[in-house]
């Protein structure tokens, strides 16, 4: 069955996954943004979890949950937490390693729109650049339960491209850590 809330847009040419991630952020009219890859799958609600989530305080920003990663057959490999707290987030950040995983994130377009999106500099580790830089305007929360399988295969573009993961990420620097997050 159609779902009416869900649209399908096509570029014409292909302008690369960053410029279509600001590209769909412009076109969005909800207040909130959620990232889906095309080979991963969400589980049933989560939407709901992570709206639900957002209710809970007004200064939250970003809502993600743990990540079942599963090879290309579908078995679990592993299942990934992202840190509690925004300490937690910098000490994982420093350790060359992205707390999130991109395709689980919801987060607010007033937060998107404030850091003019996605940095169109990277090919790939827009999502931990843009991570970064929202991480100095608000909260974000974690749903404790797994919201979305992350299909890894040696086809992917973070496995074709991780040495350049994180090449110039630090250049925003961090804000101040009395600020916690959770």
């Amino acid at each position: 069955k159609k779902d009416e809330r869900l649209k399908i847009f096509r570029n014409k040419e292909n302008i690369g996954l960053t410029k279509s991630l600001n590209k769909l952020i412009s076109m969005t009219k909800g207040p909130l943004v959620a990232r889906q890859d095309a080979d991963d799958v969400s589980i049933l609600n989560r939407f709901e979890l992570q709206i639900n989530k957002f209710k809970q305080d007004d200064q939250t920003i970003l809502v993600t949950g743990r990540t079942e990663v599963v090879n290309i057959q579908g078995s679990h490999l592993i299942t990934t937490s992202p840190p509690a707290n925004y300490r937690e987030m910098k000490k994982t950040i420093f350790k060359l390693s992205n707390p999130f995983t991109h395709g689980s994130l919801m987060i607010k377009k007033s937060s998107l729109l404030r850091i003019n999106g996605y940095c169109e500099d990277f090919i790939s580790s827009q999502d931990f650049d843009m991570i970064i830089r929202l991480s100095k305007f608000g909260k974000y929360k974690v749903i404790n339960d797994i919201i979305y399988n992350l299909r890894k295969h040696p086809e992917s573009i973070t496995v074709k491209r991780w040495k350049n993961r994180f090449r110039y990420s630090f250049m925003f620097g961090f804000p101040d850590d009395s600020k916690e997050t959770a």
